[in-house]
């Protein structure tokens, strides 16, 4: 669960998904969504937690970070299943795919995001380019949909931006600091991956963003090799959750190492 809350004092929730594929309709209905309550109105009782509050989203995988902007926008970084196949794309695609995604929940266009039945293409040889939606064919034929209605954007609301596969994207915020060149930007913070070689993620990434749309994507903060080039996968900080703090600098929370880094301004 991950909870934040809007400026109407309601409680945003995330819920994850029961598994790496969830097949049952059960789980559909209870997971892999995001619900907003009403403040004390709409409170679970006795562990009901499905019982009340509204769904705003659902097919998303795993919101694990989510940020409610000023416009009440809510923000989410999605990590993708683990071990895709497709014997059509190549078969064995899991180290660069399904990617990572950005998503917005705004309340406009539909409220499925695609998950189990869609994944976001980061890298195929044989693909149609980042982002692009494909139907996951590890379902039965009986649950499976097809890549036109993966795209269909009267089915499935597209990510705002692909990241790659299996950055494990925890936490992010949109700064509205003028401490650092950055304000109106997303900053995402990448855990990083456990089952892609070599490894990836262990990084802080920033979304330049136009409105609510991404017009640039780059890294900001990782770990350098002897050359002074990007490493990624094997820093010994692992980002977890970042948060703007009144000084406007960004701290960034690191549960290998059990510190918290501060990243400011000098001249």
């Amino acid at each position: 669960r991950t909870l934040a809350f809007d400026s109407k004092g309601q409680l945003i929730v995330s819920i994850g998904s029961a598994g790496n594929v969830d097949t049952s309709q059960s789980d559909w209905d209870t997971r892999s969504q995001i619900r907003r309550y009403v403040i004390p109105e709409t409170l679970p009782n006795n562990g009901l937690a499905f019982a009340s509050g509204e769904v705003i989203a659902s097919g998303m995988r795993n919101e694990a970070g989510i940020f409610v902007d000023a416009n009440d926008h809510i923000w989410g970084v999605e990590n993708g299943r683990d071990n895709l196949n497709h014997a059509a794309l190549g078969g064995d695609i899991h180290n660069d795919n399904p990617g990572e995604e950005l998503n917005l929940v705004d309340g406009r266009g539909p409220t499925y995001y695609g998950y189990p039945h869609c994944f976001s293409e980061f890298k195929l040889g044989s693909g149609q380019g980042q982002g692009t939606q494909w139907a996951d064919v590890s379902l039965s034929a009986a649950q499976r949909k097809t890549d036109a209605f993966c795209r269909d954007p009267a089915q499935v609301r597209a990510p705002v931006y692909v990241m790659p596969a299996h950055w494990a994207p925890l936490g992010l915020i949109r700064y509205t600091g003028r401490a650092l060149p950055m304000a109106g930007d997303l900053i995402i913070a990448a855990h990083g991956s456990w089952n892609r070689e070599p490894a990836s993620g262990r990084v802080l990434a920033r979304a330049k963003m136009q409105g609510d749309t991404v017009s640039a994507f780059d890294i900001i903060v990782g770990e350098k090799d002897s050359a002074g080039k990007l490493r990624e996968g094997s820093w010994s900080v692992r980002p977890v959750d970042v948060r703007q703090g009144p000084d406007e600098a960004i701290y960034v929370s690191d549960d290998q190492g059990g510190r918290v880094l501060k990243i400011g301004y000098a001249n």
